[in-house]
């Protein structure tokens, strides 16, 4: 049954304050201020579909949250999602647990080098990559991505090929739809990154967290069907239905590794960090929204679409010489705000003078300096409040 937008944002968007919502409740603490418009940390002020909410319930009312096996159901739902909207089906083999991607990629940079090893990314990226390597004692080495004066990104292949012959890389951390610059890598961007990885030994990992949140219609590539799964012997996937279904409190990813060699690689590693069995009530989230969610996650799409373009339009009319990178997936738009603020002033404007919190872009590597991420899932009229405010703050200067 198909949402609309206005029955979508009626039923679904909720006040979180006073929750102990991080986005909400800590500008205080992160900002100084708790009477920011909150647009920065990557979570919804959406409901979960009513049938999630309705079996996380019927679970509560029994009352038991003893030791839980995953059932052969849930692999079979998680892996007909993917079948469904991605073209691959990952065995129940490929799955290992965490309670997120993030401590995921702690446990990838653990299990495939070893200490002062160095790490590839790909800046601007979300700044747990850079994390990762360095509370490992990894090197950290980054190749820029590069755009346009649109603000279109690209992969500098000759840079990340040198970069890799120069330091020997071990590991390529990288992630599509990319966080923050938008992008959803093409089967052809991926094939060559992987070629290089391929000619010269590089275990890669690729974050795909956002993969169920595109734009207008865009197709996503999962890094293990590229050339129909050719570089499955160095890949780990790193998903979770948290982004797509609001459920990051629930603390449940999943880590799909094809190649038994690199299964036991990992599980060499994690078998002396984390012993943790998958939360019940993430596995329940997980499996009840891909089986029942359809409807609401096309309506969210729906919702995140049009915040961006009102974003987008309102920002290109009142602030032509804003550059707001073509959103492909997430629902994180990437702003070049440098022709308007110089990036030494770019927190007291939107502190003091719009009274918005966002993700300053040097948080996503020193190439992302002037630059601000907006979180995008959220009510309309939020988006149109952030636009009017940035439009007066830079009127009145």
């Amino acid at each position: 049954m198909k949402i609309s937008i206005p029955e979508f944002c009626q039923k679904y968007y909720i006040d979180r304050q006073h929750t102990d919502c991080l986005k909400w409740d800590s500008l205080q603490q992160y900002f100084g201020n708790p009477d920011l418009l909150p647009m920065w940390v990557a979570d919804m002020d959406f409901q979960t579909p009513e049938a999630v909410r309705q079996a996380l319930s019927s679970r509560i009312n029994h009352g038991v949250f003893g030791y839980t096996e995953v059932s052969d159901s849930y692999y079979q739902t998680v892996s007909d999602w993917h079948q469904k909207h991605f073209g691959y089906q990952p065995e129940k083999d490929w799955f290992r647990f965490s309670p997120g991607v993030v401590p995921s990629l702690y446990w990838v940079v653990q299990a495939f080098t070893k200490p002062q090893d160095p790490v590839l990314i790909l800046s601007p990226v979300y700044f747990p990559f850079y994390d990762a390597v360095i509370d490992s004692d990894r090197r950290l080495i980054s190749s820029d991505l590069v755009h346009d004066h649109n603000g279109f990104y690209q992969m500098d292949l000759n840079d990340i090929e040198d970069k890799i012959k120069k330091y020997q890389i071990k590991l390529l951390i990288q992630c599509s739809p990319h966080n923050p610059v938008g992008r959803v890598w093409t089967e052809s961007e991926l094939e060559q990154l992987f070629a290089l990885c391929q000619r010269y030994g590089v275990i890669i990992a690729s974050d795909e967290i956002h993969q169920d949140i595109m734009i207008d219609q865009q197709h996503f590539i999962s890094a293990t069907t590229v050339a129909g799964g050719k570089y499955r012997d160095r890949l780990i996937i790193l998903n979770s239905a948290s982004k797509t279904f609001n459920l990051a409190g629930l603390g449940l990813s999943h880590v799909f590794i094809a190649d038994p060699q690199l299964r036991r690689q990992y599980d060499q590693t994690t078998k002396v960090l984390s012993h943790a069995a998958p939360n019940i009530l993430g596995m329940l989230a997980t499996q009840t929204a891909y089986e029942q969610g359809g409807d609401w996650h096309n309506a969210l799409l729906a919702v995140i679409s049009h915040n961006y373009h009102v974003f987008r339009d309102i920002l290109n009319s009142s602030l032509p010489e804003l550059v707001i990178s073509p959103l492909q997936g997430t629902y994180l738009a990437w702003v070049d705000m440098r022709r308007y603020i110089q990036p030494q002033a770019l927190k007291h404007f939107f502190e003091q003078e719009c009274r918005l919190a966002v993700h300053y872009g040097d948080t996503f590597g020193q190439n992302g300096s002037g630059f601000a991420r907006f979180n995008l899932a959220t009510h309309p009229d939020f988006i149109v409040q952030a636009c009017q405010r940035m439009q007066m703050a830079i009127n009145n200067r």
